[in-house]
């Protein structure tokens, strides 16, 4: 569309014409004769998920913008409700239409009078008898969860921005209006005498120091729960984060303006990894003595349960009954915000959130209807050469956008580096043999994997003739690409997983990997690995239940390295991990602690039915 101003609600309608009327002429079957088909063949085109930002939706499907009267495309709700985080009587969609066309034939007083009343224009899509204004408009959860509400969450409500001077004098000169010298916990009496016996009790002398260790969550600029110590510390723990490629990279000084504008995968992985790896050690003293009605566990719940809410809401396959987990969820998170954060405001993509439940039902998971696809698409349109002659290039524009989409499609880019490399690569090392403990320990991984017996070769020579042997002999491999899985290697980011060994979910470090003369005659594959030990399984009667509650929420597992050594085969793996090694005596672990997230589209983590089985 032409720029440099974004279409008005008024403007928009002029654009959308001449579109419209294209999809009506489509509407019907029609013969188009093609290079495959000269003959022709028939075409038929539908026009149904509107997909977009919120400003661009509201103003294609001529709905009330934000901060409007019943701006909601999906509900009745008014402006002045938002707050209560809750529905409005839902929109049927044969109902909008007639709001439409009664907009449509009113007098420019009476649309005013009848957006007011009930926030709906009439729109060009709604010539198109088969589409539904309402059930057929797409949440976006790109811009509505990811660049919205984990975006205002981590940076008002964390208060995780850095300012400069005169925006932080500002926004502490209108802090101080609403803020006492020392914020109430939850649940605590907020009259000034209990106020008076808290602070006399943390500035007292007493067996521990008179300290509860608690903290207060209005300290940052604005009320925010991060002071700037906060924002280091956070950094500062980030550093030791391990992430496999596919989930990118997350700037080092986060929250300065320095860094730019965050993508929406970069979000995504703030969210579901970065901060679960980082979190509950900033806010855990003790895994045993968690108080639940302290400030630390607060904030740990209000976190768990957004993180929660982003892998419900990410998850695939969807599952029945994840969009009312997502409701519940979501509800519970609004109201743990609502008690701790005093600077506590509802907006239009809060609201908006409650209506994915019903997307769900519709569409399924909402990564299919997301707007990643088109933000793409805009990428590649604002990279093209127009040479500022708008009117004439754009057939050649669509031409070279179709030529790279074909040329990809013959010869994939990921082959031609696959070759490269292939021709790059070293030189084969020479073969070796596996020796001692080390053979041991193959030959019995072999041996549990398979139903013919497999003899050692270091049994004596009448015996070996009774069955296959394991001659030792294997190449050492840098990587390995597990068939529809990851891609794993000896080596940082790719080395730690997750697999199923025995029927038993387990996490490991790979060490080597080996590609070895099976006795049955072919090529096999085995993993060397360092087995990580679940320090917190699943036990409601350990007294660390909370801590494990936190660590489930947030989809985290917090083990320890062991010294010993087993092989896996490849199709044991299911997930790669990222993670974080811990230091020594943290969550009461001595040496070798490590924290993980897996990395996989699933929406709770996977844990072993015998919840006392040994995870490893």
């Amino acid at each position: 569309m032409p720029g440099p101003q974004a279409p008005n609600m008024s403007t928009i309608g002029h654009l959308m014409s001449p579109i419209v009327d294209d999809l009506l002429a489509f509407e019907g079957p029609i013969n188009i004769p093609t290079s495959n088909f000269p003959e022709g063949c028939l075409i038929e085109t539908r026009l149904l998920t509107l997909i977009g930002d919120s400003g661009a939706r509201h103003k294609v499907g001529k709905f009330a913008l934000h901060l409007e009267n019943y701006m909601c495309p999906w509900c009745m709700i008014r402006d002045t409700d938002l707050s209560k985080v809750k529905l409005g009587p839902l929109r049927v969609g044969a109902e909008v239409k007639e709001m439409g066309e009664k907009w449509k034939k009113a007098s420019k007083n009476q649309r005013m009078v009848l957006m007011r009343t009930n926030g709906v224009q009439f729109s060009e899509l709604n010539q198109l008898t088969y589409r539904d204004p309402v059930n057929h408009m797409a949440i976006g959860i790109m811009h509505n969860w990811m660049e919205g509400i984990l975006a205002h969450h981590f940076r008002e409500r964390w208060g995780f921005q850095e300012l400069e001077y005169y925006q932080t004098k500002q926004r502490m000169a209108q802090t101080q209006r609403y803020r006492n010298p020392k914020r109430p916990r939850i649940g605590e009496r907020e009259d000034e005498e209990a106020e008076v016996e808290d602070m006399e009790s943390d500035s007292g002398d007493g067996e521990d120091g008179g300290c509860d260790h608690d903290i207060r969550v209005d300290e940052g600029e604005k009320g925010g729960l991060f002071t700037r110590e906060f924002r280091q510390l956070f950094r500062d723990k980030m550093k030791g984060m391990v992430l496999p490629e596919d989930l990118g990279s997350l700037p080092k000084d986060l929250g300065s303006p320095k860094h730019g504008k965050l993508k929406a995968m970069q979000w995504h992985t703030l969210w579901v990894y970065a901060i679960p790896l980082v979190i509950l050690e900033m806010f855990v003293e003790d895994v045993e003595d968690i108080k639940e009605d302290s400030n630390r566990f607060a904030v740990l719940q209000n976190t768990s349960l957004l993180v929660r809410c982003t892998n419900l809401l990410t998850s695939m396959p969807l599952r029945l009954g994840t969009g009312r987990k997502f409701t519940k969820s979501y509800q519970k998170y609004q109201q743990s915000s609502k008690e701790l954060f005093r600077n506590f405001k509802v907006q239009p993509n809060h609201h908006y959130a409650l209506h994915v439940e019903e997307q769900m039902r519709l569409f399924g998971p909402l990564s299919g209807v997301a707007e990643y696809w088109g933000e793409r698409l805009i990428g590649i349109l604002q990279n093209l050469n127009t040479n500022e002659r708008f009117g004439d290039m754009e057939l050649t524009m669509i031409t070279k956008i179709i030529s790279q989409q074909r040329l990809k499609a013959k010869a994939p880019l990921e082959k031609h580096l696959a070759q490269h490399d292939k021709e790059t690569a070293p030189k084969q090392r020479t073969h070796m043999h596996i020796e001692g403990g080390y053979y041991e320990m193959l030959l019995e991984s072999i041996r549990f994997r398979s139903e013919a017996p497999i003899q050692s070769r270091y049994l004596r020579p009448y015996v070996l003739s009774k069955g296959p042997i394991l001659t030792g002999r294997c190449f050492s491999k840098q990587s390995y690409s597990v068939p529809d899985g990851p891609k794993v290697t000896p080596m940082k980011p790719h080395n730690c997983v997750m697999y199923r060994h025995n029927n038993q979910i387990s996490y490991g470090l790979i060490t080597e990997i080996l590609q070895f003369d099976h006795p049955l005659g072919h090529q096999d594959w085995a993993l060397a690995i360092n087995p990580i030990r679940n320090c917190y399984a699943k036990d409601l009667n350990s007294p660390t239940r909370t801590f494990q509650f936190l660590c489930y929420m947030m989809k985290v597992v917090i083990g320890q390295i062991l010294d010993t050594r087993l092989f896996i085969h490849p199709n044991e793996i299911g997930c790669l991990m990222a993670y974080r090694y811990l230091a020594y005596d943290t969550f009461n672990i001595p040496s070798n602690g490590i924290i993980m997230v897996p990395v996989d589209k699933l929406a709770h983590l996977l844990i072993n039915e015998d919840s006392t089985a040994a995870l490893f």
